[in-house]
Formats: C-alpha cells, structure tokens, sequence
C-alpha cells in the first residue's frame, strides 16, 4: 500500500510538472515562432511544446513510475469505440451547431492548411496529452489513493481539468468563460468515466479529439467569443452527458 501511494504521489507531480508546461507553452513560448502561410504561428508553438512535454512526461514516468499503467494500451477499444462512440459523436453535432449558431457571420477563409493543422492535427496533440496527464496520471493516481473510489477521483479531476482551461479565456466576458469552465468539467466528467470503464487512455484521447473537432467553424471567423445562446446549448449538452457518465460509473460501480 506504502509503495502504491508512493508512486500515486510521484504521478501527481508528474501531472503538475506536464500541465504547467502545456498551459504555459513553456519552454518552446520562449524561442520558437514558426510562421507559415496564414496558420497561427501560436498555434504551431504550443504543438512543438506539446510533443515536447508528452515526450518527457512519458520519459519521466517510466523512469520513476515503471509499473503505473496509465492506459496506453489496445485492450477495450474496440468495444468501448462501439459502445461510447455515439454520444461523442452526438456531442460533436450539437456543439458544432452551436458554434455555427454564435459565430456567423463568418468573415475568413482560410487555407486548407490552417484548418488541417490548427482543427485537426493540433487538436489530436490536444487530445492525446490533455487524456495523458489528466486520466492516465491524475485520475489513476486519485483512484489509487482514494482506494478504488472511482467516481470521487473522476468529479476531482474533472474539476481541475475545467479549471485549467480558464487560462485560455482572458479576453472572454465572465458568463461565456464560466460557462466553458463548467462544461469544460462535465466533458471531463465523460472522459473520466469512458477511462474507467475501458482502462483505454487511446479511446479517451479518441473520444476527447473528435468532440474538440467542434471547433473547426473557428477558423473560418475571426472573433474567437460567440453569443450566449450557443454557450447554453453547448453547456446543457455538457450537463447531460455527465449525468449519462455518473450513471455509467454507478453502473459500474454496482457490477464490481
């Protein structure tokens, strides 16, 4: 038990140091502007940080924490793709209904690299490392700390994983960040339970990309704040996918 709790804390600090990194775009931020056709130069910085701090926070976990599973495996894709594959994809039409809803009228055109780097491959770094850190780190250690109460290491996480995104909402008005910060924590919600019922961190990652795939209208605008209706559409949605994931947890909870 010692050991275990042992290496739980150890995958916390790892997930704190691999969070501060990426929110922070630290350190690719201090050196790196790549400027490429109309692609957001930002944007082709924090994925270099991306890659950067998955690569050492793989190197550092296998270092200190050899034997902490974090989920990267092939076991339970498949079915848990059948199975869950779904109720992401019905998240992704509502909130990209919502998205076209609030930000018309679209005033760019883009080229068609801007919108395969900045809304896909950028948002598959996204996916990978935010599920990395988050479940596989976070979440798993919470788990094993909390000795085996999933849905508190879940509800923990997914607080703090909501959280983390208030950093990218400074110039948002208060009712649209707060409301991104609460369905910012119901999709962790449904991330951490996709995590618990598959052990599958690739599914979560899967999951996470194909709902972020919402964001593809951003690119064709060049206000990055919509109207508050869409946020209501988009957090009503959050809401009642968490409920679907409390209710899968404590479906699954009873079966164990």
């Amino acid at each position: 038990m010692e050991k275990n709790n042992k290496d739980s804390i150890t995958a916390i600090i790892i997930a704190v140091i691999i969070a501060f990194l990426y929110i922070s775009g630290l350190p690719s931020a201090l050196f790196i502007k790549i400027e490429i056709l109309d692609i957001d130069w930002i944007s082709i910085t924090l994925f270099i940080n991306i890659i950067f701090s998955m690569m050492l926070g793989l190197f550092l976990t296998k270092k200190f924490i050899p034997k902490f599973d974090v989920g990267f495996q092939t076991k339970n894709f498949i079915t848990g793709l059948k199975k869950y594959g779904l109720s992401s994809i019905l998240t992704l039409i509502l909130f990209t209904i919502a998205f076209i809803i609030g930000l018309q009228p679209f005033d760019y055109t883009p080229s068609i690299w801007k919108v395969i780097f900045e809304g896909i491959i950028y948002i598959i770094g996204v996916g990978i490392i935010e599920e990395f850190f988050c479940r596989g780190l976070l979440q798993n250690a919470l788990t094993k700390i909390f000795e085996n109460n999933h849905l508190k290491a879940i509800l923990i996480t997914s607080l703090l994983f909501g959280l983390g995104h208030i950093f990218g909402m400074t110039n948002m008005p208060f009712i649209l960040a707060a409301s991104k910060v609460l369905w910012a924590v119901g999709l962790g919600i449904y991330f951490g339970a996709i995590f618990y019922l598959t052990n599958n961190l690739w599914l979560a990652a899967i999951l996470h990309f194909i709902i972020n795939l919402s964001g593809l209208p951003f690119n064709f605008s060049t206000s990055n704040v919509y109207e508050a209706h869409s946020a209501v559409i988009i957090l009503i949605t959050s809401i009642l996918l968490s409920i679907y994931s409390i209710y899968l947890i404590r479906n699954k909870d009873a079966s164990n």
